[in-house]
């Protein structure tokens, strides 16, 4: 009877039209890119929507909560008061002990720094164009200006926008230079677990698990380390907490208001990665089970405004996110069985607690036999099963094998969901203890006091995990970022520019950078003007992308080092800085101008690449002369000619077996030759020594 009023309401003509503008918003964003016109439609949805539609949600939710804030204090207390077992002062000292212990491991252990470098620097280089450019895409490589504006390469992307929308709003009050944010992530986690708390608490009146489950929250290291990262898990974390608590909220006061801010509140945390929107079915199955009046509006609203999410999807549709060893889609039980191995049975990796993973396999177990005999715990089980496409999306569309240390962060998807499970283990545990005899008059505040302490005791005993952070002593990347911060900070404020393998890196540091293809393109009367612009701050980085090894898997950056190498050839340096780290070289350098090599600004023979596997090497040199000659460059081996190509502006990528180069020592010579006079104009070469 419930779902035929439901359905009758449903189509009525105004809910009827609501229902459709929110299928016709997903069903266009998915069909679109077929076509050509529509990809480039939702491409630009994907670029330029994300800053207007993201100010529009949060000025609709801030003047939503604003009205209703007395009401959500007034939930609050109530909630927190008038059950069985009122909120005690030793809860509250608890959750307190709970949340200083987290804190404190974060600012007084875990060093503040990338641990996903990659990626992190595209939510902080997306942050810097949403708020100089108001553009939702990442910046490649560019140049602050003097006026403080952003000129820069954008990049398509599938990383969500939300953390980096949220960096953008803060900017103007902590700086454009982003070094911050790691101290902002802290706060992030500060307003998580008391969140988490009442979340866990409202839905299930239940102070020990809500405390067992802040704790076993709170205390996990891989949330701890990111929570001093610039990564997005830790807002995943923070919002669906929120989420859950709001969702409460709309459930108790059932109002139109209230299930549109909640459905704000949700296209937002489907911001924080690619897969959250898939989680979203737990949260819409929720509100269309109990209220028929307000679903169309909130489905609607949550359509509309996970917009930029879908667009991003839509574009992204089959991307193999990983590769080599390490490739996505076709892997999920392979992954959820190496996982757990590594998550429940290896006790040296510093980013997993053995007994964590226990607990929460048990206390699925117990959840499942609860399901059977109750309708409460069934509804609990039903909404997590809701949740899971996302982990299942997740776990197998991303390359998830935490034999990737990197991949590791991707447990915090799963990470409140599990402390509840464990929570729920240890309450069932007691519960069934209380029952026998000896342990009737034990005080319940004994055995609780004692789980908390062994949680937080146990995390405490990672202080050497915390401060010697191995994923940053063994990642290069990881330490040439610090080196590269600490000369950006400690150096006088002027602007610079920097020549780096990463430049959106740099850039989302607030400090102009390109990369090392884009350095061999500029003539001398480039590089004259950008000293000139800089003020003689114009530096190159000689790092980790100037070694970096071919075989590594396609989510890496591939090979750049023999740039590096002909870097010197071509420009004049005073070396600034000058180390080496895990058996690597790091040199920085200021660039005073050019060498006498290419003194016409003709051409740079500037990269190679040595394919072992198909013994083939290739060759790429820039031809820089934009106007149209009757030129024509001859490319030698060891003397001999081995072709011949029209001078013409750009890049050129020749393929050369290795057979020819037999020598100990082998010599590229490239000749421009006027095709008229057969005079020649330029010359260059490049010796290699045979090391295969």
């Amino acid at each position: 009877m419930k779902i035929r009023l439901l359905l009758a309401s449903l189509f009525r003509s105004k809910n009827l039209l609501l229902l459709i503008i929110a299928c016709a918003i997903l069903l266009a964003i998915y069909l679109l890119p077929s076509f050509e016109s529509g990809k480039w439609l939702v491409k630009k949805l994907d670029v330029y929507s994300p800053f207007w539609i993201f100010s529009l949600q949060f000025g609709l939710a801030l003047l939503l909560f604003v009205e209703l804030s007395k009401d959500f204090w007034r939930w609050i207390r109530r909630s927190v008061s008038n059950t069985p077992s009122p909120l005690s002062v030793y809860t509250i000292i608890a959750l307190i002990a709970i949340i200083a212990v987290s804190i404190f491991i974060c600012v007084a252990w875990i060093e503040p720094t990338s641990r996903v470098q990659a990626d992190e620097s595209i939510y902080l280089t997306t942050a810097q164009n949403l708020y100089h450019n108001q553009i939702g895409i990442h910046c490649m490589e560019g140049t602050f200006l003097e006026d403080g504006s952003l000129s820069c390469v954008i990049s398509g992307s599938i990383k969500a926008r939300g953390i980096s929308y949220l960096y953008m709003l803060v900017m103007p009050f902590l700086g454009t230079e982003l070094y911050w944010v790691y101290n902002f992530q802290t706060i992030i986690l500060f307003l998580t677990l008391p969140i988490f708390f009442l979340s866990v608490r409202i839905w299930t009146k239940n102070d020990s698990l809500s405390l067992i489950a802040t704790a076993l929250l709170g205390a996990h290291p891989l949330l701890l380390f990111l929570s001093r990262s610039s990564s997005p898990e830790g807002l995943y974390v923070f919002l669906f907490a929120l989420s859950m608590l709001f969702l409460k909220w709309a459930l108790d006061r059932n109002s139109i208001r209230h299930y549109l801010l909640l459905a704000l509140t949700l296209a937002f945390f489907a911001q924080t990665r690619s897969e959250t929107v898939f989680c979203l079915f737990a949260f819409v199955g929720v509100v269309f089970y109990r209220n028929r009046t307000a679903f169309p509006a909130f489905l609607t609203t949550l359509s509309f405004f996970c917009v930029p999410i879908l667009c991003t999807l839509s574009l992204g549709r089959g991307h193999n996110l990983q590769g080599g060893g390490f490739s996505a889609h076709g892997h999920l039980l392979e992954n959820i069985e190496i996982n757990f191995k590594i998550t429940a049975l290896n006790f040296n990796l510093q980013h997993f607690m053995p007994y964590f993973t226990w607990l929460a396999f048990f206390g699925l177990v117990v959840l499942i036999v609860l399901a059977i005999k109750e309708l409460k715990y069934r509804r609990i089980a039903l909404f997590f099963l809701l949740l899971s496409p996302q982990y299942a999306i997740l776990f197998d569309a991303v390359s998830a094998d935490f034999n990737l240390s990197v991949q590791h962060r991707f447990l915090l998807v799963v990470l409140p969901i599990m402390a509840f499970l464990g929570a729920l283990f240890l309450c069932q545990t007691a519960s069934a203890l209380e029952k026998i005899k000896i342990f009737k008059n034990i005080n319940a505040k004994i055995p609780l006091t004692g789980v908390l302490l062994v949680i937080i005791v146990n995390t405490l005993f990672f202080y050497d995990n915390f401060k010697n952070d191995n994923e940053i002593e063994k990642n290069p990347l990881l330490i040439e970022d610090q080196l590269i911060r600490n000369f950006l900070k400690e150096e006088n404020p002027s602007r610079k520019l920097l020549f780096t393998g990463n430049p959106t890196l740099v850039l989302s540091y607030g400090t102009s950078s390109y990369s090392y293809y884009s350095m061999f393109a500029f003539d001398s009367n480039d590089v004259q003007s950008m000293i000139k612009e800089f003020g003689g701050e114009v530096y190159f980085i000689n790092g980790f992308f100037c070694g970096q090894n071919n075989s590594m898997p396609k989510m890496q950056m591939g090979s750049v080092g023999p740039i590096c190498d002909r870097f010197d050839v071509y420009f004049k340096t005073d070396k600034i800085l000058d180390t080496i780290f895990l058996n690597r070289n790091f040199e920085l350098s200021k660039i005073i101008g050019l060498t006498d090599r290419d003194s016409k600004n003709l051409l740079r023979i500037f990269y190679r690449n040595d394919n072992i596997k198909d013994s083939i090497m290739s060759v790429d040199y820039m031809k820089l002369k934009k106007d149209s000659v009757a030129w024509k460059v001859n490319v030698f081996i060891n003397d001999s000619l081995i072709t011949e190509v029209p001078y013409q502006y750009g890049i050129t990528r020749d393929f050369y077996p290795f057979r020819l180069f037999s020598k100990d020592t082998n010599r590229i010579d490239m000749f421009i030759i006027d095709s008229l006079t057969s005079d020649t104009i330029h010359k260059d070469y490049w010796k290699l020594l045979r090391n295969y």
